[in-house]
């Protein structure tokens, strides 16, 4: 069986998949996600999307104490950010705190 040659076709046939058909209106795209709510300046990419006096911080911790401090978090019905906040407020409180000269 021979293979047939189809001329003529071109680029048209291609095209005619992406013209949109005439008499139809423009559609206004949506924005998509959650309208920024927040609108600060950061100082560091860590605070983006966060209120005021909060940031981002990373850090390596054992996993028997991640698991635990998520199992109290869970047990007194609190985020685990609000439980880590209020654990650290609790733990500095009256202890003498030299600052240091670097920004963070």
């Amino acid at each position: 069986m021979s293979k047939k040659k189809i001329e003529g076709l071109g680029s048209q046939a291609v095209s005619k998949f992406f013209e949109q058909p005439e008499g139809l209106p423009e559609i206004e795209r949506t924005k998509v996600g959650r309208p920024r709510t927040i609108y600060r300046e950061y100082e560091k990419s860590s605070q983006e999307g966060l209120r005021d006096g909060f940031t981002r911080a990373t850090f390596i911790v054992r996993e028997d104490l991640l698991k635990k401090l998520k199992d109290y978090a869970y047990t007194e019905r609190k985020t685990l950010k609000d439980t880590v906040n209020k654990m650290l407020a609790e733990f500095l409180e009256g202890k003498e705190v030299i600052e240091r000269e670097d920004k963070q």
